[in-house]
């Protein structure tokens, strides 16, 4: 039979580089849904012309595709999509020398233009939906305590091919999973900071426990068609400012969310943090012991004399100092030893994922009585930039900056 059911689907996502032109999905492109709404639209033009008793032709208007892509976030597999969102990623880093583990940022940039993907489907088993040129414009992340966080895509495409000779039966058979396990899941392991922006570096003495969430990240875009083109639109570009919120949903109001109100009433600006863990990368082999007076290059990892639980990493490069320095032991933190800058790093790493924020407003709280139980509280958040990085996000002035640790070596932008 011809027919396949949904878990017979399989969807490729690949960056491409020429609005218009498809890309062959393949290995590392699949991407599993929950569902997908992308859809085409042909605007049929009536002839309403006086002197007809009836509607009897039409013309073909403007085409539009759009719609949106569900799934269970991953620590790893969705790294193209959302860097097609935000607009710049790096090539990830070995956390440190002999570990499974790459970090890697995605950052906001002012556009995202010039970055889009193809998108096939096979959805009947002679049969591939094929969309040459998707623009990926908006983001959600969502989740409550004890369930996979699931995300959401909404995008703008030019067409629908459905007789493509790009992807066919023959090159969807080849597209393969980054991760087919690893989950995002919203459990213990979880954080979620918050502190005044002009606090002191985030950490466990300000934790909020919400027991659901949303993350959204939407830059609006226009599409039109083009004189000369096929009916199709061309690359959508941005139509406004991006629109960024942080919801938090907690089952009781108390003393501890009632600070809320007085930040809201006072228009304090604060800053936050989002963290999932997930599983085990690995735990690299310890480096070798730090030496006085030697020369260390970027990347080069030692260990302390005395062990602390902790590695530490050279961001500078340089020659260390006679003295061996006061390690610091909070991930992240550094220390001048002469010429080198040394990075706190762990000794074992695991999947993650954090959204970093330097600029959150609170938006008209929520505690609305509705029957004789507990009153809850929502709070939305404005996600906004700044113009200088707050204490513990150096670098960061964007609304919101994403670190992942995972196993991907290559730029999901390559």
């Amino acid at each position: 039979m011809s027919s396949i059911t949904g878990r017979e689907v399989v969807i490729g996502l690949k960056k491409a580089s020429t609005w218009g032109t498809a890309v062959a999905c393949g290995a590392d492109d699949g991407l599993l849904i929950l569902s997908e709404s992308l859809r085409q639209t042909l605007e049929h033009i009536e002839d309403d012309s006086a002197g007809l008793a009836f509607i009897q032709r039409t013309d073909k208007g403007k085409t539009e595709v759009t719609g949106s892509i569900e799934g269970y976030m991953r620590y790893q597999g969705w790294d193209v999509a959302l860097a097609l969102i935000t607009g710049a990623a790096g090539t990830p880093s070995l956390a440190v020398p002999s570990t499974l583990a790459y970090i890697n940022s995605l950052t906001l940039d002012t556009d995202n233009d010039g970055k889009f993907a193809t998108i096939a489907m096979k959805k009947k088993s002679d049969k591939i939906f094929e969309y040459p040129s998707v623009k990926l414009h908006k983001f959600t992340l969502s989740g409550s305590m004890n369930a996979p966080i699931k995300i959401a895509l909404e995008a703008i495409a030019n067409k629908l091919e459905l007789a493509s000779s790009v992807n066919t039966t023959t090159t969807i058979a080849s597209v393969t999973y980054p991760d087919k396990g690893n989950r995002v899941i919203f459990n213990g392991n979880a954080h979620f900071y918050i502190n005044d922006q002009s606090g002191a570096r985030l950490g466990s003495g300000d934790a909020v426990y919400p027991t659901e969430f949303e993350f959204s990240f939407d830059r609006p875009m226009g599409a039109e068609a083009y004189p000369g083109g096929d009916g199709t639109v061309d690359e959508p570009y941005g139509d406004g400012f991006p629109e960024i919120t942080l919801t938090l949903r907690f089952p009781r109001y108390n003393d501890t969310n009632d600070a809320f109100f007085a930040d809201w009433d006072a228009f304090t600006s604060k800053k936050g943090e989002i963290y999932f863990r997930g599983s085990l990368i690995d735990t690299p082999t310890a480096p070798a012991v730090w030496v006085a007076s030697t020369a260390y290059a970027v990347n080069d990892c030692v260990s302390p004399t005395s062990a602390n639980g902790y590695y530490y990493k050279a961001t500078v490069e340089g020659t260390s100092d006679a003295a061996e320095p006061t390690w610091p032991t909070t991930l992240g933190e550094t220390v001048v030893d002469g010429g080198v800058t040394w990075e706190c790093v762990a000794t074992s790493y695991y999947y993650d994922f954090k959204i970093s924020m330097p600029h959150l407003k609170v938006v008209d709280p929520d505690n609305a009585i509705s029957g004789p139980g507990k009153i809850p509280l929502e709070l939305t958040f404005k996600v906004l930039g700044t113009d200088t990085a707050p204490t513990g996000m150096t670098g960061i002035t964007n609304p919101f900056q994403i670190d992942v640790t995972n196993e991907r070596n290559t730029s999901p932008l390559a």
